[in-house]
C-alpha cells in the first residue's frame, strides 16, 4: 500500500473510533438520553480539540521544520506536554460532572491516554512515519471493537459506561503502540522546551481546534434550546449522515496537506501550485457528498429510522459539507505557513455568519430554515476565506 494511503487508513480509523461511539449511542439511547450523550461527548470532543490544537495540530507545523538532531528533546518535552494536557483535561471533567453533567465522568479516566495517542500518531504524520500512524489507529480501532463485542456478548447492552471504557481501552492500545514505536518517550519530559517553540502557533491553533468543535455544537444547543430537543437530536442524526462523513475524511486529508506546505520556505512559489493542485484532490469528496444527500431518504431510513422525519434537512446539510470541503486546501495553506491568527480571525468570522444564520433561519422557517441557513452560510465563508488567504499568503513570512 502507498504511504499515502496508510496515512489516510490512519486518519479515517481514529476519526471512526468517534463516529462510531456516537453512532451506538444514537441507535442504543432513546432521543432524550441521547441529546444528553451528545452534551457530555461535546464537552469531552471539545477539551480534546484543546489538547490536539496545543500539540498535534501544532506538531505538523512545528516538527518537519525542526532540525533531525534537536527532535529527540523536543519529542520528550512533547511527551510532558500531553500528560499536562491530559490530567488538566480529567480534573475538568471530574469538576464539571461533580457540579452539573455526571456522564462526563465515565471519560475522564482516559483522557491522558486519548491525549498522548493523539499526539503520538501526529508525530508519526509529521515525520512522514505513515504506517506506525495507521498501526496506533488500527491497535486502537480493533481493541475497541472487541471491547464492545464483549460487552454485548456479556450484558446483551451496550450501557454508556461500558460504551466510554471501550472507547478508552482502544485509546490505551494505541498509545502502547506510541511507545513501542517510539512516536514519544514513555519518560516525559518538561513542557517548557515544547511552549518556547511554539510559542507563535500553539496558542492560536489551540484556539482555532477549539472554535472549530464549538461550532457544531453551539449550532445543536442553539437548536435544543429554540426548537427542543428531539430538533437538536434530528439535525445531529442528520449530520452523522451527511456532514461526519467528509468531515473525517477531510481531516484526513488535512493532516496530509499540512507537513507538505510547513516544509517549503516561506518565499517559495511553489506553495501556490501546490495550493491549487490540492483543490483536486477535495473536489470528488463535495460531489460525494451530494450524491449521498440524493439517496437521503433510503439511508435515512437505514441507519437511522426514528429520525426519518428530517430527511428533507439532508440535501441543505450536503451543501453545507460540500463547501467546507473546498475550503480544505486554503486552511492546510494557511496552517503549514504558520498564519495561525489569519485563519482564527477567518474562523471567528465564519462561526459569527453561521451563529447568525441560524437564528434567522430558525426564526423564519424552523428546522428547515436553519439547514438551509448553514448552507447559505457556507457559501459566504468559503468566498471570503478563499480570497483573503490568497492575498495574505502572496507576502511571503507571515508578520
Amino acid at each position: 500500500m502507498p504511504p499515502s494511503l496508510f496515512g489516510m487508513a490512519s486518519q479515517l480509523l481514529n476519526a471512526l473510533t468517534n463516529v462510531a461511539t456516537a453512532y451506538i449511542a444514537s441507535t442504543a439511547l432513546q432521543p432524550a438520553a441521547f441529546g444528553e450523550f451528545v452534551l457530555a461527548f461535546a464537552v469531552v470532543t471539545l477539551l480534546l480539540a484543546t489538547g490536539r490544537g496545543l500539540i498535534g495540530s501544532t506538531l505538523l507545523t512545528q516538527l518537519p521544520a525542526t532540525a533531525p538532531d534537536a527532535r529527540p528533546a523536543l519529542l520528550r518535552s512533547v511527551a510532558g506536554a500531553t500528560v499536562l494536557a491530559g490530567l488538566g483535561a480529567a480534573v475538568v471533567l471530574v469538576v464539571l460532572g461533580a457540579v452539573a453533567l455526571p456522564a462526563v465522568l465515565w471519560f475522564a479516566p482516559w483522557m491522558v491516554v486519548v491525549l498522548f495517542q493523539d499526539a503520538g500518531r501526529h508525530v508519526f504524520i509529521a515525520t512522514g512515519r505513515l504506517r506506525d500512524a495507521f498501526l496506533a489507529d488500527a491497535v486502537w480501532a480493533l481493541v475497541q471493537g472487541v471491547a464492545l463485542a464483549g460487552l454485548l456478548a456479556a450484558v446483551g447492552s451496550v450501557p454508556v459506561p461500558g460504551l466510554v471504557a471501550a472507547w478508552g481501552l482502544g485509546a490505551l492500545a494505541g498509545a502502547v503502540v506510541v511507545v513501542v514505536r517510539a512516536g514519544l518517550p514513555a519518560r516525559p519530559g518538561g513542557p517548557r522546551p515544547w511552549a518556547r517553540a511554539t510559542r507563535d502557533l500553539a496558542g492560536w491553533f489551540t484556539a482555532l481546534s477549539m472554535l472549530g468543535q464549538l461550532e457544531t455544537y453551539l449550532v445543536l444547543t442553539l437548536t435544543g434550546a429554540l426548537l427542543g430537543a428531539a430538533d437538536a437530536g434530528g439535525l445531529r442524526a442528520v449530520q452523522l449522515l451527511v456532514l461526519q462523513p467528509p468531515m473525517v475524511l477531510l481531516g484526513a486529508m488535512l493532516a496530509l496537506m499540512v507537513p507538505g506546505f510547513a516544509r517549503l520556505p516561506a518565499d517559495d512559489p511553489a506553495r501556490r501550485g501546490l495550493w491549487l493542485r490540492r483543490f483536486a484532490l477535495v473536489a470528488p469528496v463535495s460531489v460525494g457528498v451530494l450524491l449521498v444527500a440524493a439517496l437521503a431518504g433510503p439511508l435515512m431510513d437505514l441507519l437511522f429510522a426514528q429520525y426519518s422525519a428530517y430527511t428533507p434537512l439532508v440535501l441543505p446539510v450536503a451543501v453545507q459539507s460540500a463547501l467546507l470541503a473546498l475550503l480544505l486546501p486554503t486552511m492546510a495553506l494557511l496552517a503549514g505557513t504558520r498564519r495561525g491568527r489569519t485563519a482564527f480571525v477567518l474562523h471567528v468570522l465564519r462561526t459569527a455568519t453561521i451563529v447568525v444564520g441560524v437564528l434567522v433561519g430558525i426564526a423564519v422557517a424552523g428546522a428547515a430554515g436553519l439547514a438551509w441557513s448553514l448552507a447559505v452560510s457556507g457559501a459566504v465563508v468559503a468566498l471570503v476565506t478563499t480570497v483573503v488567504a490568497a492575498r495574505v499568503t502572496r507576502t511571503g513570512a507571515p508578520r
